[in-house]
């Protein structure tokens, strides 16, 4: 009887007690979800920085972290290209702090504004396959067949050739259209663009100043890629007149074109003569006049004529 009572009890009793003490555990292993914005990440360090309504929180990683990017799995760094994108991440307790165990980009990253444009520093990448050197006009280019199966010239003279020299460029004996465009160093574009026009054969981008002065980038081979935008569209028109904007006045120009700037040497070795006082002789006193003028001597012109010899 007695051995009935304690196996009852204890059918009854177990339960409850396995109950109480799943509690604690369940509490100490539940994951703790956190919103926010990616604000930096540390590749090295394994860390996630989030900005949340309550502050800025770093979140660590570890080598069990599953990131998760339109529900595919990516490794930890990827987040570096997803600052500003919004995530949601599951941390779960390590000893004394939390570490994730998923993190989730529920969101795309914000565009970052582009960058003012800046002054160019440097001239027109060459685009295409440099053929040689060639001389026109005793300058020095290189003659490049670009990918539109145009031919450029680019300079290879002043601070040209410091940026564009490789020892591998030798003279060009082949023959290439001597009307080849030259590529200088491309200004920063001021004003409005209007649009591209077409100007003897060749594309330009129009634009217009504060001043009301329309002008003209070059828009064909390399500073295509330069100058592209996706708002530029085609004008109808002729716009012979407008100037161009090509090259850059602190790159290097023709040295026998800086003549006005840089004039020529002084000649060593030749000095100028000061004249000489003469030292005058004090005139006489009592006179006023202190200059003799002495008459100059008057020569004959009359033949004198000798008598005749009488016999």
């Amino acid at each position: 009887m007695r051995h009935g009572v304690a196996l009852l009890l204890g059918v009854l009793f177990l339960p409850m007690l396995g109950l109480a003490g799943v509690g604690p555990a369940q509490a100490q292993t539940e994951a703790l979800q956190v919103d926010g914005t990616i604000q930096a990440v540390d590749c090295q360090g394994q860390t996630v920085d989030l900005s949340a309504p309550n502050g800025t929180n770093t979140i660590d990683a570890g080598d069990m972290t599953v990131v998760l990017i339109n529900s595919m799995s990516v490794p930890f760094c990827s987040l570096a290209d997803y600052v500003g994108a919004p995530v949601t991440a599951w941390l779960m307790p390590a000893g004394d702090q939390f570490v994730a165990t998923q993190i989730d980009v529920t969101g795309s990253a914000v565009a970052q504004p582009a960058p003012a444009p800046s002054e160019v520093d440097s001239p027109v990448a060459i685009v295409g396959t440099v053929l040689g050197t060639v001389v026109v006009s005793g300058l020095i280019y290189l003659l490049v067949h670009g990918p539109d199966g145009v031919y450029y010239r680019y300079p290879y003279w002043g601070d040209y050739y410091r940026y564009y020299y490789h020892p591998e460029y030798r003279p060009y004996a082949g023959n290439y259209p001597a009307s080849a465009p030259v590529v200088l160093a491309a200004p920063a574009i001021t004003g409005t663009v209007l649009g591209v026009v077409v100007v003897d054969r060749l594309q330009y981008l129009l634009t217009r100043d504060a001043g009301g002065h329309l002008y003209r980038y070059p828009y064909y081979g390399p500073y295509h890629q330069f100058y592209y935008r996706v708002t530029s569209r085609p004008l109808a028109g002729s716009y012979q007149t407008a100037p161009v904007r090509q090259g850059d006045p602190r790159w290097g120009i023709p040295s026998h074109a800086t003549s006005p700037s840089h004039p020529a040497p002084a000649v060593r070795g030749q000095t100028q003569r000061q004249p000489v006082a003469v030292p005058q002789r004090p005139a006489p006193q009592g006179s006023y006049n202190t200059t003799v003028t002495r008459p100059a001597p008057q020569r004959q012109n009359t033949p004198t004529q000798r008598p005749a010899p009488q016999r």
